[in-house]
């Protein structure tokens, strides 16, 4: 029989519900999140249900600008919460699109610290159509940007790319 640890857990015990917000670089959530760091309850997210979040163009572990994401490219960008109940977004490699927009090679996830929980990412992709996409700046719905969000619990094995 093989034991099974859940002891330091980092859990998301809610679906956050994100939405990228149409017309806008935020995203919105419908309910609030309830997660565990470490196996003990943090602080919810401080934004609360149905309020806007800001994706900052920094990166939520480095504090370095984001890198924006030239056309032909796509990326993960994790957003998580720490114990303070704040929102801290991680930006994950960019990959390269073939020129009718297919992945060259698979989307990877950042590195999340053990101090953060995700509870939600989203696949960002600037295609041929687009100007490119900066974290934080860009609306989700601009001009050949396609934008999936995926709410989780914890992080997959790998990014879901439609």
């Amino acid at each position: 029989m093989q034991d099974f640890e859940l002891s330091g857990i980092n859990l998301s015990l809610s679906n956050t519900v994100v939405v990228a917000t149409a017309a806008a670089a935020t995203l919105a959530t419908t309910n609030a999140t309830v997660a565990t760091v470490n196996g003990a309850f943090a602080t919810a997210l401080a934004s609360g249900a149905g309020k806007a979040l800001s994706l900052v163009g920094a990166d939520g572990v480095t504090a370095k600008a984001a890198v924006p994401l030239p056309i032909g490219q796509c990326c993960a960008i994790v957003n998580c919460v720490n114990a303070a109940g704040q929102m801290k977004n991680i930006q994950g490699p960019l990959q390269s699109l073939d020129a009718s927009g297919v992945l060259v090679n698979p989307i990877a996830f950042p590195k999340v610290p053990d101090n953060l929980v995700p509870f939600s990412y989203l696949t960002v992709r600037a295609g041929a159509t687009s100007s490119g996409f900066t974290p934080g700046v860009t609306n989700w719905d601009a001009t050949g940007i396609t934008t999936t969000v995926t709410n989780i619990s914890a992080l997959p094995s790998r990014p879901v790319y439609p």
